[in-house]
Formats: structure tokens, C-alpha cells, sequence
């Protein structure tokens, strides 16, 4: 087994907090639900994962530096598209193929949410940053 990194996605940011989704009547972002997974990956995974929790990488435009030295990064995000979203989904940049562990992921957690998939984007800052230094990254959307 490699060395992995797992992004939570939002978060602090230079000029302030980003919770991602927000659900004001139940006081629930999803910057917050997203710490709680990775707590729950670092206590039950069995394997060793460095995790990004107090920063937002996107908003440093930080994963070129981050990301080096490690075999997989994994960004971790909460889909709340149209609030009818539901499922996962794996998107990875648009000029590669998925790899075992983009299709590990994406089928371990279809056996508890709707599978989306696997998203080639262009349009996905921290995906095209990672694919020109070569790293293997994915962002998981969960619904």
C-alpha cells in the first residue's frame, strides 16, 4: 500500500470559511460532514492516510505543493448540486482513464449510494493542477 492523502474539501480559507452546502434548519455544512467522514476513515480504514482538514486546498491553489510524494489523493465533497442529487460519483481529469482505485472507491460506496459513476471534467482546478505534475487525484462526491 502506498502513501495516500485525503483533501476535505472547503473549509478555511485566505479570506475566510467556506462550509460548502449549507443546511441552516439542521445546522449541518458540508464542510463539517466531510471532517466527520475523514475521522471515520482515519479510525476504520487500516491503512496509512495523511488527511488535509484545516485548509481549503482549492482556495490556496495549494495541491501542486501538497500532493507531492504521494501515490494517491483523494478530495473528499458532499454533493448538494440542485438538492436533488443523489448518489456518488468519482470525477476524474478529463484526459485519463480511471484507475483500480478511482473504480475501488466508487464501488464500495455504491453499496450505499446511488452510483453516478466515474465524471471525466476539464473544468476542475485541483484535477488539471495534479494530472500536469502527474499526480493520481480524484474528487469523491457524495450525495
Amino acid at each position: 500500500m502506498g502513501k495516500h492523502l485525503v483533501i476535505c474539501g472547503h473549509g478555511q480559507g485566505r479570506t475566510g470559511y467556506d462550509p460548502g452546502a449549507v443546511n441552516a434548519k439542521l445546522g449541518i455544512t458540508e464542510a463539517g460532514k466531510v471532517r466527520e467522514l475523514a475521522k471515520l476513515m482515519s479510525k476504520y480504514s487500516g491503512q496509512q492516510i495523511d488527511f488535509i482538514t484545516e485548509q481549503n486546498v482549492y482556495d490556496y491553489r495549494s495541491i501542486t505543493s501538497i500532493g507531492k510524494g504521494y501515490d494517491s489523493i483523494t478530495e473528499l465533497h458532499f454533493n448538494a448540486f440542485n438538492g436533488s442529487a443523489k448518489g456518488t460519483e468519482v470525477l476524474i481529469q478529463s484526459s485519463l482513464e480511471a484507475d483500480k482505485e478511482d473504480m475501488a472507491i466508487l464501488s464500495l460506496l455504491s453499496r450505499y449510494f446511488q452510483n453516478r459513476g466515474i465524471k471525466k471534467v476539464d473544468w476542475l482546478y485541483n484535477a488539471n493542477q495534479a494530472a500536469s505534475r502527474g499526480y493520481t487525484y480524484r474528487l469523491v462526491e457524495i450525495a
